[in-house]
């Protein structure tokens, strides 16, 4: 189990760098700027991480768990029978819970900002919808193979609430219509099994 300090620490190290992202762009950030703002030596950072970037994977791996246990906590309360339709705005509710907690990281999280912040962002929001996908196919056989279905999921929702929030749109009327789509596309049948469709 991990040491009490070491997590604390760390935890320093990677709200610090939450902050900084508020005043700079990610690339402009330099490891002395983030131990300063930790209060933390070069010594002790660099005995915890590599780097900027390993700092910024842990963020987001981080949120990620969150994300997971919120999820099964909604499901338990308000999908028992785990209607697939309901499982996916659960999902849905759970991301935009954390992205209005971390709204100003996330800003800074696109691919004109920061190339390796939405990536970074992407790998790990497609790993926990791809996780899910794969739960919710057992013993069918989708008309999509699950890396496409997990691709248009995120993407697509993802760049739908990012322009809501450009276009100065109230939260609840995001989550509201970003819900509404999402249901829209599922009971089209799009990602419905299919006899001999794609693995």
């Amino acid at each position: 189990m991990e040491d009490k300090r070491i997590r604390k620490t760390r935890q320093n190290i990677q709200q610090a760098l939450v902050r900084l992202l508020a005043q700079r762009p990610f690339e402009q950030i330099t490891v002395t700027e983030l131990c300063a703002e930790a209060s933390t030596s070069r010594v002790t950072f660099y005995t915890h991480y590599s780097d900027k970037y390993e700092v910024a994977e842990e963020v987001f791996a981080g949120m990620t768990r969150l994300v997971t246990e919120e999820y099964r906590a909604l499901q338990q309360k308000n999908n028992p029978q785990k209607a697939a339709v309901v499982s996916y705005c659960n999902l849905l509710d759970c991301i935009l819970n954390l992205y209005e907690a971390h709204s100003e990281l996330f800003a800074c999280a696109t691919p004109e900002k920061s190339p390796f912040l939405y990536f970074s962002l992407y790998k790990y929001l497609i790993k926990q919808v791809s996780e899910y996908v794969e739960k919710e196919r057992a013993g069918v056989r989708l008309r999509y193979p699950v890396s496409h279905v997990t691709a248009f999921l995120c993407n697509g929702l993802w760049s739908y609430v990012n322009q809501c929030h450009a276009d100065h749109c109230r939260s609840a009327q995001i989550r509201a219509s970003a819900k509404a789509l999402l249901q829209d596309v599922l009971q089209s049948g799009v990602f419905s099994p299919q006899a001999g469709g794609a693995e």
